[in-house]
């Protein structure tokens, strides 16, 4: 997101802040956005939890997703701490509003969430250039994927099957973006 050496900047992994990205360094979009660019991220930020580190603090018009980096797919919960004494929290975001959408698959959540936006941009038609950052998780813990999919790879050995899902998943959101772009 700097352009650095993710430790030059403070990005450290540790469990009980995970990813902070030093707010002295400067991101892709906050040097875009100073040269008139609309900018947006969608998907996984990682770079910082505390609203000081949040990607519309750091040069981003518009975000959607979450801050940390693994969540579940579906709830939008993150576990990955409760190893740790931690407990889950929800992390589903819009512009640093808590975005509540139960049962809806996160990869599918982004791509509906980028073409609703870039439709908006060109309905604007105010000509500005823009920068949009795609982050998504898939494929990655957990393993989840929609059902459908996993049903397309049922000649798969069934260890095979929701991560096959997972790349299509990705894959169908990919060309869905693609075209909304055209």
């Amino acid at each position: 997101m700097s352009g650095r050496l993710p430790f030059k900047v403070g990005v450290t992994h540790t469990v009980i802040e995970r990813e902070r990205m030093t707010l002295k360094a400067k991101t892709v979009a906050e040097f875009l956005k100073n040269a008139g660019y609309k900018t947006s991220i969608f998907g996984k930020w990682h770079l910082g939890s505390r609203q000081d580190h949040w990607p519309t603090k750091r040069g981003f018009d518009h975000w959607f997703g979450m801050r940390g980096g693994c969540i579940d797919f579906y709830s939008h919960i993150r576990y990955y701490g409760e190893m740790y004494g931690l407990p889950p929290i929800h992390d589903l975001y819009e512009n640093g509003e808590e975005v509540w959408a139960n049962g809806k698959y996160f990869t599918e959540l982004i791509t509906d969430r980028a073409t609703k936006y870039f439709n908006e941009l060109a309905a604007s038609n105010d000509g500005k250039p823009f920068f949009s950052y795609l982050a998504y998780t898939d494929p990655h813990y957990p393993m989840h994927a929609p059902e459908e999919l996993v049903e397309q790879f049922n000649d798969l050995p069934p260890e095979r099957r929701i991560m096959a899902a997972k790349i299509k998943a990705l894959d169908n959101s990919i060309g869905t973006i693609l075209e909304t772009l055209k």
